[in-house]
């Protein structure tokens, strides 16, 4: 459960500007904003989360076990490693090796979002 919430948190993080142009309501708009500002403020802290969370699942898929507080799913370890690596990009310039993948993946952060959101959710579900 806890790998969904953060996968919904880190999506939000990374597609609220897409999200902010599918509403037609200003008000929306500006209440989406005001939460989107907040959270940047984590932005760096929440992406180190993600990656911890997304490389625990991954390797507890592989490894054949379970643990119900952490959740489950190769599909939601990759969305959080892929979001936890954008949001913790400054943590990440040190590594040359990673500080090139980055940039290509920031591509599509937005995506990325949305599909991170959708995962979570169905997850949960």
């Amino acid at each position: 459960m806890l790998i969904q919430l953060g996968n919904i948190v880190a999506g939000f993080v990374l597609a609220s500007p897409k999200i902010k142009t599918w509403f037609k309501n200003p008000e929306a708009g500006t209440q989406m904003g005001t939460v989107e500002t907040r959270l940047n403020n984590f932005r760096g802290s929440i992406g180190i989360i993600e990656l911890v969370l997304g490389v625990l699942v991954i390797l507890q898929s592989f490894g054949g076990g379970y643990n119900s507080f952490l959740g489950h799913g190769l599909l939601q370890g990759v969305a959080a490693v892929l979001m936890g690596l954008i949001l913790g990009a400054n943590f990440f310039q040190k590594f040359p090796a990673i500080r090139d993948i980055i940039p290509k993946v920031q591509a599509y952060s937005e995506w990325i979002g949305v599909a991170g959101i959708v995962v979570g959710v169905l997850g949960l579900i």
